[in-house]
């Protein structure tokens, strides 16, 4: 599994983990974001910038510190 702050972009996988507290869990849910819910990294801001993200017809920007609490297993 991989972080999904440094998944590589192009490449799509499955969340399996978001290890933060309820507050996190409770805005991932709002976005539509759950375990098991297959993902696109699209962009990559250089640093510690936002990963912008794919699922579905769905793109949205999340922070890097939240990108660093999720789990992504890649698709094979």
């Amino acid at each position: 599994m991989i972080l999904l702050s440094e998944f590589p972009v192009g490449h799509t996988g499955f969340i399996k983990k978001i290890a933060g507290g309820y507050g996190l869990q409770q805005k991932m849910d709002t976005m539509g974001l759950q375990i098991g819910k297959r993902v696109k990294v699209t962009s990559r801001q250089w640093g510690r910038g936002p990963v912008i993200i794919q699922y579905g017809n769905t793109e949205i920007a999340i922070g890097f510190r939240m990108a660093e609490k999720i789990l992504i297993e890649k698709d094979k």
